[in-house]
């Protein structure tokens, strides 16, 4: 079990120019914001459009997971 705040990763493919017009910066974590909320949803609309949790607390698990770590 852990205990963290858990993040979701949006993975979806997007134009450029889309992106410099919300201002999203490249390689970046985003958090939603009033500012930037409706890029969020353009990229929910995506057919391709992947949902990938995470967080140091997921990661972690995972981790454990993989090698059969028991702590």
């Amino acid at each position: 079990m852990g205990l963290g705040n858990p993040i979701i990763d949006i993975l979806a493919n997007t134009d450029e120019e889309t992106i410099k017009k919300l201002e999203i910066p490249y390689g970046k974590c985003v958090f939603i914001n009033e500012k930037n909320k409706e890029y969020f949803k353009l990229l929910e609309s995506k057919p391709d459009v992947k949902y990938i949790p995470g967080g140091s607390v997921t990661n972690s698990l995972r981790v454990t997971n993989v090698f059969h770590i028991f702590l």
